[in-house]
């Protein structure tokens, strides 16, 4: 490894992840854009749910807190995962949204059909972080 760091030329990280993204067979990327959806839209329910009705301010710190503390144990994290999508649903079905989506725990499984929940886990919180960074720099705009 110091012979990797010493040399002058070193790659450019998003060179090298996006090079690496040509290999991701198309159903996995088809699977993380599904994973990726779906933390937008638990992100919608949650400020719309959370929101404060007086001043409009939404629940940035709350939400944050969600996800980090998002549990590593498999079962916790199939429990709260349920309730999320169970939420998420019925938000997208109140809101009457043309692209509501019905999610369920089929997220959880590869395309293979293996399920695959630790590294679910990890693409929802990685994606629920996504969106929320989205969502705070979005809001630093509009100021």
């Amino acid at each position: 490894m110091r012979l990797f760091f010493s040399q002058k030329d070193q790659p450019i990280l998003e060179e090298l992840f996006l090079k690496a993204s040509e290999y991701i067979a198309d159903d996995y990327k088809i699977w993380f854009s599904k994973i990726s959806q779906f933390a937008i839209d638990h992100n919608s329910y949650y400020y719309d749910k959370y929101e404060n009705n007086i001043s409009g301010e939404k629940p940035y710190k709350k939400y944050l807190n969600q996800i980090l503390t998002i549990p590593i144990n498999s079962s916790h994290f199939f429990y709260l995962f349920e309730e999320a999508s169970e939420n998420t649903n019925s938000f997208l079905e109140r809101s009457n949204s043309e692209t509501s989506q019905k999610w369920s725990d089929a997220l959880l499984f590869n395309p293979q059909g293996e399920a695959n929940i630790s590294f679910a886990r990890f693409a929802i919180q990685f994606s629920m972080l996504k969106a929320y960074y989205k969502s705070i720099s979005l809001q630093l705009e509009t100021i």
